[in-house]
């Protein structure tokens, strides 16, 4: 199912709950900032979901906005990055399981909507374990967003992350 459907069928289902979802995690009050140090923050979860590529999977989100100045330990530096992750779990079994791109996608527009999504990036997955100890696929997905202070999309900051970022493609995909 190419990835605007899948973004038409998650806004069909989902889109008040995504939308308080997203509503949450924006609000100035969940910033991660000097007031909310790491070990007093946490960030916003929400489902679990239905996949709609697989009738097996389940998905969790979560979310967090952060100060860049604060987070990247740079006085000065002004905006915010905010932090999508998205989990699949078995919705028998409870184990972990591979979600595509396509899927990943399409719950970031749906999530995010079209302007904020083009401007993302993807931030890396980490690799679940399969059952016989082995590596097994991507089970969590991150993605990243940069806003200004009166949040618009910008341009990634020059700063050291430790990891790549890849920006989403928004050439392929115009939201539902």
């Amino acid at each position: 199912m190419p990835t605007q459907e899948l973004c038409r069928t998650i806004e069909r289902k989902h889109r008040d709950k995504l939308e308080q979802f997203k509503r949450a995690f924006m609000l100035d009050e969940n910033v991660f900032d000097e007031d909310r140090p790491f070990g007093e923050y946490r960030p916003l979860n929400s489902g679990p979901f239905r996949s709609v590529s697989d009738k097996f999977a389940e998905l969790t989100f979560g979310a967090d906005r952060t100060v860049l100045s604060y987070i990247e330990e740079k006085p000065g530096l002004a905006g915010y990055k905010v932090t999508l992750s998205m989990a699949g779990h078995h919705r028998v079994m409870g184990t972990r399981v591979p979600l595509s791109v396509e899927e990943t996608d399409a719950w970031l527009y749906a999530i995010l909507g079209n302007e904020w999504a083009a401007h993302s990036y993807h931030g890396g997955a980490m690799t679940g374990v399969n059952e016989n100890g082995g590596r097994g696929g991507l089970t969590t997905v991150y993605y990243m967003l940069f806003l200004t202070e009166d949040l618009q999309p910008m341009p990634r900051p020059d700063i050291p992350l430790g990891y790549d970022l890849v920006p989403v493609q928004p050439d392929t995909f115009t939201g539902g």
